[in-house]
């Protein structure tokens, strides 16, 4: 209806209106459920326009599960979460199969629900399950399917809601006697305090002859025998994790390592069991143990945090629960953020501080120290600056904190605080002509301030580039101008010839970089010359993979960056350029 029309006004009467006849109208094809669309940062819905389905069944799926990137992660959500028509394939149909029964293959999914289904799969593998669960809403009842509906339960656990869980698994067991649902049944038992519904249950499985050592071995801690994990307990499911939950800790070191973002996430936040008053162990051993599970905990959150599960005020919890008071403090000067202690140690002492200069001098250790660090042995810069955001967002830009603003934008823009991180950067730039700190501060910041400005790029000033050269460690100033040089010539910067000779003598980077592999590289660079959007941003994902664009050689770095600029994802484009500098310490 028109914007013009009240929505009660009654159309005028016109005979040479052909009567309107009715009919019932098919339901919505689940191809355009979707949560955002292009004018809120998604795509729009011809984004697989060109794109064979056959090539996106094989492609999609392979979306890294954890992404420590921030941008990368950004981009990965609007990909999913963006309503769009899915793609045709080209390829034929398969032969059915001859054999005794001249049977032909199950048929794969209709293209609607499969990439329905794998994008719901890819939110979940990552930890967004809000937004699973909100996309899996849209769906109609009877377009629910058994993988959309385990789906659905697994979403309802993680996101505490049980009894929805527990309703949709005695649903299912009405119909079906499948152990996932009698799984999901038996940690039911267990919330509600049935223990001997909860034994039957384990009963049907055991003879059923189900094979699922860590389901087991949760249930045998929730009953209270603290045994020894069995060996290759493999990737924890939801309802392992709620079981793991319940009964306490510790965790396996085997669960942990793999990274899941959603078991880092419910690991982290899994508090140690009560003490054993029949424990015998000395005091002393007693306390350096649980010294090492504060600290494991604290290490788990940081993860957590990185891969986008775990809200970093649980983490800057963590930081100000940990109990340092029986030890010695250390110089600041001293401090490092090798160790949990020393990264909280900083944390602790930059509360502690009232007045904003003081809070300031230790916050501006930590984000240097993290910078040169590089997350090497401690998060990056994007999880220490979320963990820094609040106490720098109390401390108000002012021309007698110049020497604080870089360390303040940079950790700003790395938390997504794009805003506030500008007025630091804006302060550095209005006093830079006036004072010596300012313009290195300015100077040091402009390839941020730089790549952060969208619009058709303009001439670099030479003595930009070399000013900024001057700010950079000199051990590594070939490197950094090197990968500077890479990102500004992705987003279309006029980099000349004469730019690269200063990072001509650049030697191999002392941290392994991450090949991307060519099948990855050259289905990119197809995908960006047809100007097939979603294929372009899945190939990107993948190029990318779990590390992010700190991590990528520099070349892989700079196809994905002119990839999406190529296909009109700009802002993305930037935000992900930015994030590798910063990460890597410029």
């Amino acid at each position: 209806m028109s914007d013009n029309v009240p929505d009660d006004a009654e159309p005028a009467e016109d005979s040479s209106v052909p009567a309107i006849s009715s009919s019932s109208l098919e339901a919505p094809s689940t191809d355009r459920i979707g949560l955002i669309d292009a004018a809120g940062g998604g795509f729009s819905a011809d984004m697989w326009r060109g794109t064979d389905l056959e090539l996106l069944r094989r492609v999609l799926p392979q979306l890294p599960r954890r992404m420590d990137s921030l941008a990368q992660r950004r981009l990965a959500r609007a990909l999913l979460l963006s309503a769009a028509a899915p793609p045709v394939s080209s390829s034929p149909a398969a032969p059915p199969v001859v054999g005794g029964d001249n049977a032909s293959p199950t048929p794969p999914a209709p293209p609607a629900q499969w990439l329905l289904e794998t994008r719901l799969i890819g939110l979940a593998a990552i930890g967004d399950w809000n937004d699973a669960l909100a996309l899996m809403d849209l769906v109609p009842a009877d377009q629910m399917t058994d993988g959309l509906r385990k789906l659905r339960a697994d979403g309802s656990l993680i996101s505490g809601r049980t009894n929805d869980a527990c309703a949709e698994a005695q649903t299912a067991l009405s119909a079906t006697g499948d152990a996932y649902w009698q799984k999901i049944q038996i940690y039911c038992n267990f919330a509600n305090n049935q223990a001997s519904a909860a034994s039957l249950g384990l009963s049907v499985l055991r003879e059923q002859g189900v094979q699922d050592p860590l389901f087991f071995w949760t249930v045998d801690l929730l009953n209270g025998n603290r045994r020894l994990s069995p060996p290759n307990l493999g990737r924890p499911e939801p309802v392992h994790l709620m079981m793991l939950a319940k009964a306490g800790g510790p965790v396996p070191d085997a669960i942990i390592q793999g990274g899941d973002p959603t078991t880092l996430a419910v690991v982290s936040g899994i508090a140690p069991p009560p003490e054993d008053k029949n424990d015998k162990t000395p005091a002393a051993q007693k306390a350096e143990r649980a010294k090492l599970a504060a600290e494991s905990r604290v290490t788990v959150a940081e993860r957590a945090v990185a891969a986008g599960t775990l809200d970093a005020e649980r983490l800057r919890r963590l930081y100000r629960q940990m109990n340092l008071k029986d030890e010695a403090p250390p110089a600041l000067a001293a401090v490092t953020v090798a160790t949990v202690r020393e990264r909280v140690f900083l944390f602790q002492t930059a509360l502690a501080q009232n007045v904003p200069a003081a809070r300031a001098e230790v916050i501006a250790r930590a984000i240097d120290l993290t910078r040169a660090d590089r997350g090497i042995k401690g998060p990056d810069l994007i999880t220490v600056g979320r963990l820094y955001a609040p106490l720098i967002l109390e401390i108000q830009p002012s021309p007698d904190l110049i020497w604080f603003s870089g360390a303040a934008a940079r950790a700003l823009l790395a938390a997504g605080e794009l805003e506030k991180g500008r007025e630091w950067l804006a302060l550095a730039r209005s006093m830079a002509r006036t004072s010596i700190e300012a313009g290195q501060v300015a100077d040091g910041l402009w390839p941020i301030d730089r790549l952060m400005t969208e619009g058709a790029p303009t001439r670099i000033p030479p003595q930009a580039l070399q000013a900024w050269r001057e700010t950079a460690p000199q051990d590594r100033r070939a490197e950094y101008q090197g990968l500077l040089l890479n990102v500004l010539t992705a987003v279309g910067e006029p980099i000349t010839a004469a730019d690269w000779l200063p990072a001509m003598d650049n030697s191999a980077p002392a941290v392994t970089m991450t090949v991307t592999p060519p099948r990855i590289v050259n289905g990119l660079k197809l995908a960006q010359r047809d100007k097939r959007v979603g294929e372009t941003v899945v190939f990107a994902l993948l190029a990318l993979g779990e590390e992010g664009p700190s991590s990528v050689e520099p070349a892989a770095l700079q196809e994905v960056i002119a990839a999406l600029m190529a296909v009109g994802r700009e802002h993305d484009a930037r935000a992900l350029a930015v994030e590798a500098l910063l990460v890597e310490g410029l």
